[in-house]
């Protein structure tokens, strides 16, 4: 600035005032309210004031505003439009006399501006040269980038150009919000900037946090694990998944949107037998990552764990286990229910919000009788869900009973006229009943077990004897019952 000085009355000295104008020696756009600042060199005491001018739209130079005092050289404009069009500023000087000099060499403003491509990564900046700048070195520019989440500075460097640059590509990352001004320097260390831009793609929609919803058991080989984002540019979750909480995990496969959430089966499981603790990575649909809290208020990320309940004790008539705890929910009031389901059909058994083992009673169910715990958010949570998980089974068998007649008299009396097994069809998956005579020859045989043995054969009543059967059921999970025995026919 002092050098830039010492020009200014260098030229004044060889000349009369009025044909001596003043020296701009810039003209920047501030970069908050993006209008433009113009500072020019001091005249001669006896210079009264100065005249600030602007080129309009057609060309024409018309007066912008009036500076009083000598020593007042600077001016900041209002409604300037810099930040979107290249602006023109020029000014004169006038002395107590009312002489005006001539209008000084003509400033324009420094229009910086940008262009990206979606998924790119690199941004293009372009800007127009400051041919008025006395002596210009060259310009540098000034990237800033922020974290849009948390509102901190992640990067922030100049690039140094020459006076011939009037383009540069900026490797960027769109999840970042970025910053950009150019500076124009003299050989003086004068420095004019530019509009300051800054863009954060709105094209891809960055999400705010990845939640998973739930990590329920489906059957014993397999557990869904759910995910939750308030992106729609998402493409999927890489899943990952330890058998500790603590421990580092590997990643086992990617979840994809289906209906309401981001889903993955997990196969590879015994869930019956082992906690799985899960987490998720969003990727975005141009291959970006991003490793998100579990809510937007929360600095955790998911670390979920299924829901396990392991078998004490497993007595004939009984199942005696104990309740796992689950702690995936955004909402911590949690219904906790414990079901029976027998032969495939549910039974609500009540809440064991307080209970950690329980024993359950099975002395009436026959086939697979199984039971599991439903948690279930109280309330809906904090983005309007109430989600539900369901644990792992613990299951057992329980031989069906049988109702086999001893006897019985094929006279057609409607009274005990057939020979038929009762037995309830729920709680069975297959059934065989084959009758044998003394001989070992099949005089029925059946899959149906509400079709019954008339006593014939090849169209004819068989005589009065006993006769051998053998009854063949699949019950429960797939354990097999036989019971062989005689039956009397009786004329």
């Amino acid at each position: 600035m002092k050098n830039s000085l010492l020009l200014i009355n260098l030229l004044i000295s060889f000349g009369l005032f009025a044909q001596s104008p003043p020296l701009i020696l810039s003209v920047s756009i501030d970069s908050t309210s993006q209008e433009v600042n113009i500072v020019w060199g001091n005249n001669p005491p006896d210079v009264e004031g100065y005249v600030v001018y602007k080129q309009d739209d057609t060309g024409l130079w018309t007066p912008l505003d009036t500076v009083f005092g000598s020593n007042n050289t600077t001016y900041t404009t209002t409604g300037s439009l810099a930040a979107t069009q290249i602006e023109k500023y020029s000014v004169s000087s006038y002395d107590v006399n009312g002489n005006s000099s001539v209008r000084s060499l003509v400033h324009n403003t420094i229009l910086l501006q940008y262009e990206v491509q979606e998924c790119s990564d690199s941004c293009s900046l372009s800007w127009n040269n400051y041919n008025a700048f006395l002596e210009l070195n060259g310009y540098r520019i000034l990237v800033v980038g922020v974290d849009p989440l948390s509102g901190m500075n992640v990067q922030e460097y100049y690039i140094d150009l020459t006076s011939g640059d009037t383009t540069q590509s900026i490797p960027y990352d769109y999840k970042t919000e970025y910053y950009f001004r150019v500076d124009a320097i003299n050989t003086f260390n004068d420095v004019a900037l530019s509009n300051s831009v800054s863009f954060y793609s709105d094209d891809i929609s960055t999400p705010g946090y990845s939640y998973i919803n739930k990590v329920s058991t489906l059957s014993d080989e397999e557990i869904e694990v759910s995910v939750l984002t308030n992106s729609a540019d998402v493409a999927y979750f890489e899943i990952f998944r330890s058998y500790e909480e603590d421990e580092q995990k590997s990643k086992i496969g990617e979840a994809y949107f289906d209906e309401d959430s981001y889903v993955y089966i997990d196969d590879l499981v015994s869930a019956g037998v082992s906690d799985y603790y899960y987490s998720a990575i969003a990727v975005d649909i141009c291959d970006k990552r991003y490793e998100l809290p579990k809510y937007l208020t929360n600095s955790d990320t998911s670390n979920v764990s299924n829901l396990l309940i392991k078998e004490i004790s497993s007595l004939p008539n009984e199942i005696f286990i104990e309740k796992g705890a689950y702690t995936g929910f955004l909402n911590q009031n949690i219904d906790m229910q414990l079901w029976k389901s027998v032969n495939n059909e549910n039974e609500f058994l009540g809440d064991i919000e307080f209970a950690i083992k329980k024993k359950i009673d099975v002395t009436d169910d026959e086939g697979l009788v199984c039971v599991y715990l439903l948690f279930t958010e109280s309330d809906y949570n904090v983005i309007s869900r109430k989600d539900t998980v369901y644990s792992n089974k613990i299951c057992v068998s329980r031989a069906p009973r049988l109702l086999i007649p001893t006897a019985f008299t094929p006279n057609d009396d409607n009274l005990n006229d057939s020979f038929l097994i009762f037995i309830d069809e729920n709680s069975i998956l297959s059934y065989q009943l084959s009758v044998y005579d003394d001989f070992g020859k099949l005089l029925f045989v059946s899959d149906d077990p509400s079709n019954s043995w008339d006593g014939s054969f090849n169209g004819e009543i068989v005589q009065t004897g006993s006769y051998l059967y053998q009854v063949s059921l699949n019950y429960a999970d797939n354990v097999i019952y036989e019971d062989i025995g005689t039956v009397l026919l009786l004329h």
